[in-house]
Order: structure tokens, then C-alpha cells, then sequence
């Protein structure tokens, strides 16, 4: 099925009437240098999720050379000597 092109408009041709009796609605083109920030929410959430996950393996790695328990072990020996216990 070929598309045949309809009338030609212009000055001397007027646009046909609308169906709905309202005009149409502007339809604007998205044009990047309007919003120069869109997007950047995204890129922030990014960034913040490989920051987060950085830190979390940084804390597992600490946690696996046994820092937790050498924390634990200070602790229980300070409250031991406040309260002049072994």
C-alpha cells in the first residue's frame, strides 16, 4: 500500500477544521541543552552504590583478619580492669 501525500497547505489553503473543536497541543522536541542536569540523579545513585559497596568489602576484609575479635577481646579487657575483674 503506497502513502499518497494529501493537498498541499499554504497561504491560500486553510488547515482543515479539528474533529474534537479544541486546538492541538503543542509537541515540544526534547532538547538536551534545556535540562543539562537530567540524568544526573541516576549517576548520583551510581556513585553512591559503588561507594557503598567499596566500604562494605573494605569492612568484610577487616572483618576477616580478625579485627572483630581483637575489638571484642580490648573491650571485654577494659571492662574487666574498670570493674578489677581477672
Amino acid at each position: 500500500m503506497s502513502h499518497r501525500p494529501g493537498p498541499a497547505r499554504g497561504p491560500d489553503r486553510p488547515t482543515p477544521p479539528l474533529r474534537s473543536g479544541r486546538p492541538p497541543r503543542l509537541r515540544l522536541r526534547w532538547r538536551p541543552w534545556i535540562h543539562p542536569e537530567r540524568g544526573s540523579q541516576t549517576m548520583e545513585y551510581a556513585l553512591l552504590l559503588i561507594v557503598a559497596a567499596t566500604i562494605a568489602v573494605l569492612a568484610l576484609s577487616w572483618a576477616r583478619q580478625g579485627a572483630i575479635k581483637d575489638l571484642l577481646d580490648a573491650v571485654l579487657d577494659k571492662v574487666q580492669d574498670l570493674f578489677g575483674i581477672g
